[in-house]
């Protein structure tokens, strides 16, 4: 999840604190932190969470990076 708003992502970053070390633990699940990635500005979000066709086009080619890189095999 990413938020720009400053009140919002502090109560996240709270919440992620305990749920990463649950999320790790599990076979088949990474963490992946994308909201250093992601620049927030107006060309990739429509308000503090909400991702424009630009942003949603930027997030799903890191998230497909990631999915390639640790779950398919390679031959």
């Amino acid at each position: 999840e990413i938020v720009i708003d400053e009140t919002y992502n502090i109560n996240l970053k709270n919440i992620f604190i305990n749920l990463k070390p649950k999320i790790i633990k599990e076979e088949n699940a990474i963490w992946f932190d994308t909201y250093d990635i992601m620049q927030k500005n107006k060309e990739f979000f429509l308000d503090k969470m909400h991702f424009t066709e630009q942003g949603n086009d930027i997030f799903s080619s890191l998230l497909a990076e990631k999915v390639i890189k640790n779950f398919l095999k390679k031959t």
